[in-house]
Formats: C-alpha cells, sequence, structure tokens
C-alpha cells in the first residue's frame, strides 16, 4: 500500500497529561451532541478525506484510537486508518467492510476481525502495536477483542479517514476523537457533574453484545439517560437467565477490567444490568439469588453480609468517595425489548411530572404478614413507620392494611407489603394511578427467579406487567433482618435520592436474595403542597417548626384531634397552621386559636386558618366580624409598623379597610369590621417599613342569618 490519497497536517488540539501522548485530536463535535457534523467525514458521493499525522521518528510502541459511527454506510470495503514507516511502506491497516459492519486488521499478513453492533451508533476502536514485542491487539469499546503475535514494523506515520474505496461503496462514515499514545488509551471519558451516584456518568450500563435488542436497548438508555458511549459496556454473555459460578466469576472480572482499563474505577459507583444480560446466579444450595444482590460489593462469594452504608436516619447523601468497595446496582430487563423500553418511558414519566394526590397517587401500606409469628421481628418497624410523621411528610394519601389483607389496588403509586400467596387477577384493577414502585416481601413461596417469562404469577412481574416503574421482591427464602426499612427508604426518596441509592442505604444486609427492577437514576417527585400543624403551645413563640404536631397532604380538609395532642382538661393551648404550596414554600403568615378539652372530648372553636372548608369561622359580635390575624413569632422582633386588613368584594379590586398598630413584642392583631352585605374576600398584610408581608391564606365571607359567618379556605390562593 501507498500513501493514502489525500494527506493533511493534523495539529495537535489538547492534551491528556495522564497518557505519554504523542497527538489527541478531537476532529469534530463530540458524538454525543450532533454525530451528523463531525468534521472528518467520509462521504461516499465526494473524495476521500484523510488525516496524516507525523509521529517524528519511527515509533515501536503505538496505540492508536479513535470513535467510528459507520451505520450509515454499506456496499463494500474501504481501509479507515493505518500506519506507514520510514521507507513509506504501509506497516498496518485497519478495513471497514460496511456489508457485514466489520472491521480486519492486518499486520503483516495476520488479521483480526471483529464485528460492529448496528445498534450501537458510535464505537471506540484502539489499535496496539508493539513492533518491539511483534504483538499487536484489537479493542472496541473498550474490550480486547483480538491479539495476536505478528511480525511488526516501527510507524513513522499514522492516517485516518477513508482510503481505497470499493467503487459501490454507499453512504456516509464519521469518525472523532482520534489518539495516539505510546501507552493503552481506553475509551473517551466524560467527567461526571456531581459527586453522588444521581449522576449518570457514574453508571456502568452492562448490555449482551451478542444480542442485537440487548444492545439496542442500552442505545436508548444511553440516550435517554445522558450517559457518554464509555459508560456502556458491552459482554459476550449466556443467554440464560441464571448462569453458574464460574460464569458469574468470569462476569465480575470482566466488569473489573472494563472499570480498569478504561480509568473508570473511581468514577463508577453503580452498574446496572440491561436487557438481555442474566439475572440470576446459582453459587450455593439456597436457591437463585439475584446478580443485583452479589454486585453491591467486589467479594467473589458470600451470602449475607453486614451493609456498612445502611443509615437507620437519613443523614448526608452518599459521595463517590463514600462507597469504597461497595457500590449501587439495579436491573431493567423483560419478556421483550418493548417491555424493557417501558421501563425508561415510565421512568421518564414520574421523572418528569410530580405525584399529585389527586392523580391516583396513593401509598398502601399492608402491615400485617400472613404470619402472625413474624410480625414482632418486622411488621413493627413497618407499622411505626406507617403510623408516623415519616409517612405524612410523603403527603400521599394512604391507606393502611392491619388485619385484613388488602385485595385490590386501583390507584395506588407506590404498594409496600407482604403477601405468602400470589396477586389474584383482580388485584391490581383498573383504572390505574400514577404506579411507581410496588414492594412486595414475604417469607415463603412465590419468589421471582425470572423475568423473562411472560405469563410468570408472581409480585415482580405481575407488578411490571400492570404499569408500575420499578419493583421488589425476593428471589428465594431470606432472613427478615435483611428487610429493607421503609422509614429509611421513603425518606432518602423524599430528599430526591435516586432510587438505587435509597435501595441500598436501606438495606442492614446485603446478598439476601432481595431483588429491585427499573430505573436505578429513577427519583420521585413526591407531592410538597399541603398543610402542617403544630402544637399545642402556650404561646406561639414556643413553636418548634421543626416538629410538627401534624402533616396533610393537599386533599385533607381536617384534623381530628387525639386526646393526647390536647391540653388537659380545662386548661387552654394554641395551634399553628403552615401552609405549603405545590413547590414546597411556607406561607409567611400562619394563624392560631386556642383548643380546650373538657369532659373527656377535644373542643374546637373558632380558628381563623384552620384547613377546613366548613370549620374555618369568624365570630359574629353584634353583627360585626371579628378576624384574628397572627404571624411568624420571628417578625416580632422586626418591629411592625402597620398590620392591614384587607377586602375585596366580588368582582371588585382589593382595597385596605382597616389598619392597627401592633403591640411590640405581640405578633396578633384583631380587627372588627361590619358584617359584608355581599359576598367578601379578606386578607391581611404586615408592614415593616418598606418591606410588607402578605398572607397566602384568604377567605370569601357570604352573608348570613344565622350568628357564625362560614369562611371557606381557597384551593388557589394568590
Amino acid at each position: 500500500m501507498g500513501w493514502p490519497s489525500e494527506r493533511s497536517t493534523c495539529p495537535q488540539r489538547f492534551e491528556e497529561p495522564a497518557l505519554t501522548t504523542l497527538l489527541t485530536q478531537h476532529v469534530g463535535d463530540a458524538p454525543d451532541s450532533l454525530p451528523g457534523s463531525t468534521t472528518l467525514r467520509f462521504d461516499a458521493e465526494d473524495s476521500p478525506a484523510v488525516l496524516l499525522h507525523d509521529l517524528g521518528d519511527a515509533i515501536e510502541v503505538l496505540y492508536v484510537r479513535f470513535m467510528l459511527s459507520a451505520s450509515q454506510a454499506d456496499g463494500g470495503t474501504c481501509v479507515i486508518a493505518g500506519g506507514i514507516g520510514d521507507d513509506g511502506r504501509s506497516t498496518w491497516q485497519l478495513t471497514l467492510n460496511a456489508d457485514n459492519q466489520s472491521l480486519t486488521l492486518n499486520v503483516a499478513g495476520t488479521e483480526l476481525s471483529v464485528g460492529l453492533t448496528t445498534a450501537i451508533a458510535w464505537h471506540t476502536v484502539e489499535v496496539g502495536l508493539d513492533a518491539s514485542a511483534d504483538n499487536v491487539t484489537l479493542r472496541l469499546n473498550g474490550i480486547e477483542r483480538g491479539s495476536a503475535s505478528a511480525p511488526t514494523i516501527a510507524t513513522r506515520y499514522a492516517w485516518l479517514g477513508a482510503a481505497f474505496v470499493d467503487v459501490g461503496l454507499a453512504g456516509v462514515i464519521d469518525f472523532d476523537h482520534w489518539v495516539l499514545a505510546t501507552n493503552p488509551i481506553g475509551v473517551p471519558l466524560s467527567t461526571p457533574t456531581h459527586d453522588h451516584a444521581g449522576d449518570p456518568r457514574r453508571w456502568l450500563v452492562i448490555y449482551n453484545r451478542d444480542d442485537d435488542d440487548s444492545a439496542a436497548w442500552a442505545a436508548a438508555y444511553r440516550q435517554r439517560r445522558g450517559l457518554a458511549y464509555a459508560n456502556l459496556c458491552g459482554l459476550s454473555l449466556p443467554t440464560d437467565e441464571t448462569i453458574t459460578d464460574p460464569q458469574y466469576q468470569n462476569l465480575r472480572q470482566q466488569i473489573a477490567d472494563y472499570l480498569s482499563d478504561n480509568a473508570m474505577t473511581g468514577q463508577v459507583v453503580g452498574l446496572l444490568l440491561g436487557y438481555g444480560v442474566p439475572g440470576y446466579a446459582d453459587l450455593t444450595l439456597q436457591g437463585p439469588t439475584p446478580l443485583t444482590s452479589y454486585l453491591h460489593n467486589d467479594a467473589s462469594h458470600g451470602n449475607l453480609a453486614v451493609n456498612p452504608l445502611y443509615q437507620a436516619t437519613i443523614t448526608t447523601r452518599l459521595l463517590a468517595s463514600d462507597y469504597g468497595s461497595y457500590r449501587l446496582t439495579g436491573r431493567i430487563d423483560a419478556p421483550d425489548l418493548p417491555t424493557a423500553l417501558s421501563l425508561i418511558d415510565r421512568a421518564d414519566n414520574l421523572l418528569q411530572q410530580p405525584l399529585a394526590h389527586d392523580q391516583g397517587a396513593d401509598l398502601l401500606i399492608d402491615i400485617n404478614p400472613d404470619d402472625p409469628s413474624v410480625g414482632p421481628v418486622y411488621a413493627s418497624q413497618v407499622s411505626d413507620w406507617a403510623l408516623s410523621q415519616l409517612r405524612d411528610r410523603l403527603r400521599l394519601p394512604t391507606v393502611i392494611f392491619d388485619s385484613t389483607p388488602p385485595t385490590s389496588a386501583s390507584g395506588e403509586a407506590v404498594v409496600w407489603g407482604w403477601r405468602d400467596a400470589a396477586p389474584s387477577s383482580s388485584f391490581f384493577a383498573t383504572p390505574a394511578g400514577r404506579r411507581a414502585l410496588c414492594l412486595q416481601f414475604y417469607s415463603a413461596a412465590q419468589y421471582a427467579t425470572t423475568l423473562r417469562d411472560a405469563s410468570a404469577t408472581d409480585w415482580l412481574n405481575t407488578a411490571l406487567r400492570a404499569g408500575y416503574a420499578a419493583a421488589a421482591l425476593p428471589s428465594r427464602p431470606f432472613s427478615l433482618s435483611t428487610l429493607p426499612l421503609p422509614a429509611t427508604f421513603f425518606e432518602a426518596m423524599r430528599q430526591g435520592w435516586t432510587l438505587a441509592e435509597a435501595w441500598l442505604v436501606s438495606q442492614p444486609f446485603i446478598r439476601g436474595g432481595l431483588q429491585l427492577v427499573g430505573d436505578p437514576l429513577l427519583t420521585l417527585h413526591l407531592p410538597k403542597e399541603g398543610v402542617d400543624v403544630f402544637g399545642p403551645v402556650a404561646r406561639l413563640d414556643q413553636i418548634d417548626f421543626d416538629q410538627p404536631l401534624a402533616v396533610l397532604h393537599a386533599g385533607q380538609s381536617q384534623l381530628q384531634l387525639a386526646l393526647e395532642d390536647a391540653p388537659p382538661t380545662g386548661g387552654y393551648a394554641r395551634y399553628l397552621v403552615r401552609r405549603y404550596d405545590a413547590m414546597g414554600r411556607a406561607d409567611f403568615a400562619c394563624a392560631s386559636d386556642y383548643v380546650a378539652l373538657e369532659q373527656s372530648h377535644v373542643i374546637r372553636p373558632a380558628m381563623p386558618a384552620w384547613p377546613s372548608f366548613d370549620s374555618w369561622r369568624v365570630q359574629v359580635v353584634a353583627d360585626r366580624l371579628v378576624l384574628t390575624a397572627v404571624w411568624p413569632a420571628p417578625l416580632r422582633n422586626l418591629a411592625i409598623d402597620r398590620v392591614q386588613l384587607q377586602s375585596q368584594a366580588e368582582e371588585e379590586s382589593i382595597a385596605m379597610i382597616d389598619a392597627i398598630d401592633p403591640v411590640v413584642g405581640q405578633c396578633r392583631a384583631v380587627f372588627s369590621v361590619d358584617r359584608p352585605t355581599i359576598t367578601t374576600r379578606y386578607r391581611f398584610r404586615v408592614v415593616q417599613g418598606p418591606a410588607t408581608f402578605d398572607s397566602p391564606w384568604s377567605a370569601w365571607v357570604a352573608p348570613a342569618s344565622s350568628t357564625t359567618a362560614s369562611l371557606t379556605l381557597l384551593e388557589n390562593y394568590p
């Protein structure tokens, strides 16, 4: 072979200090953005395009890496890269066969060939040449696919492009990220933008390169989550759902080699097993165990292990440096490719649109196991959470089952419980709501040992078929001590952690046979709108805003006070109500009133801001309205100048009808105004210097003949 048909000097654009780099050439736009706009493009309708670089001297050890996109070409072959010696003769050449999408490396008559997966748009190609050892290697997408001993001549010139093109070749071939070095290079990395596992660049997606559908799923997931091509790891894997011990050890080693060879060990904290990848390993007499359970740490064997990342109480979000030898895992699989892709769509739906209490976003909790003898071990932890304020903070309407198990679920977004029996055919009834998570744990029977059987009747497969974005279930007998704690899991989700993070930190032990299927990067936008009730206290400045008495979601209009939450018989106490909007922003002004306990029942007098449509009343005295305005105690120290009462009759503008100079050190003002003759809205404003603080709550008062006027709290206040 002689010189390529076209030559150009390729300038050095930037350096990679970690490599003994001879040339790093970004020849076009990053392939993750606009592959079609790369600078180096071969179009069969035009003349061949070639870049040539003079190494200065003949190099005995040379590594050449570039990214290639050739799926739009067919009809023949062309040589796309090569080397030239001091004497002008070819030292090596790499040929693309566009018809069967393969590459062949030829060095002194020795050939190494590898096929290209057409579902993956861009491939990282790396050729290694060692003339001192007469050795050549061919790596594709970060994995060595062939090596041979061959007489190798030192290279003086390296070139990239398209030459010696078949007459029938048609279409387009794109190149990018060209690197020449004297040591192995690896895949082009994309630097993470976050230190926690919510960054997709900290995940490695495993797919089966021998399965075109598996590669197609990986390509779709990469594009949807914004991963770099480096984060796709295609391995040659068995097609069986369950693998043997030697096959598992080989899988572990291949993953470790990929991370090490491509300098990703410190970057990656999560492994996602994709469609077409085995899901279980049978290493012990206990039965098939999910690979995601085993891959949580680097140990080659072993079952139950203490989880050092478990958090009984959620504190700070884990950083990449906190994981050590442990990692997050996830799995997305299904009986067919469309179903596997639908799991990505379901996660997208939840990522893009917050859950809402009026859209079937309910929480179903089954706190009673089928076997009452095991209740105290784990059920008490579930019931304690189910009845606690931690559950209330999710602001989801909740249905709790105790003695009677649930028989169906129609609009539940989240299900947490345990049943020994398989779900009935009518359990997931229609119409479906915003189905997000279904987590069912039990101690016997109906384990999920495959995701590839479309007729499987276990809870995991049934929930996924019913439209849930993620589901969890054991695959074999387990210890109750290994079950994840809902308090930890849901608090992590509430704080915006990913599904994989919440799953890992909520498990006291790992390798216990539990599995979670669904997008590990899923986060739930839980509702923020609702009302917090604080008290009872003698004075408003005694309220601890970190410890509300009750947390209500937006659909709750009343709160029944328990006797233990009320003052002693004959005593009085203050309760304060604070409302939150859809963004989670608290209203600045709050209101409260007295609640007394008499004759063993709670007496609830008028409350100016009680979150109930029919119980927020204003006293009428001598045909006048008495309205109480209360603002947060911290404002008391701001030297409030005035408190204004505003009114707005129907179809009229807002007007200030009264103002009070508050007593220094107080945060309460009482207005007395004439009873309106037409329906009128009232609200108040606190004035401090040039600043004003509008009460976000307001009420419409309708004329009435009774001694009280009923006030209605607006759902959508300005």
